[in-house]
């Protein structure tokens, strides 16, 4: 006799990032000192849409400053950002800890 399955499965583990652990990932890399845009998309595992929405987002919140160097955007973290980045770090530790 074939062996029937089970028709309650568990549901799928969602691998998606929060909506605010991406603007995070971002705020790290440029923290970091990563702010070619390539160099954030490769760092923070985003696509292009992605990291664009995000740093369009953050700029205008005064979390990240856009630099013109000829014409490339190298993009930094600000005071706020880093502020908001190491309030973030500590809070997530204080959760998993």
């Amino acid at each position: 006799m074939s062996q029937v399955l089970n028709s309650r499965t568990r549901p799928a583990v969602s691998r998606r990032r929060s909506a605010l652990k991406v603007p995070m990932d971002i705020l790290r890399a440029t923290a970091a000192g990563h702010g070619n845009p390539a160099e954030i998309v490769c760092r923070c595992n985003a696509s292009w849409t992605v990291l664009l929405e995000n740093l369009e987002s953050l700029v205008a919140s005064g979390f990240i400053r856009e630099n013109f160097d000829g014409s490339r955007t190298v993009y930094e973290a600000t005071d706020k950002g880093k502020a908001a980045l190491s309030e973030y770090l500590h809070l997530a530790h204080t959760v998993v800890s």
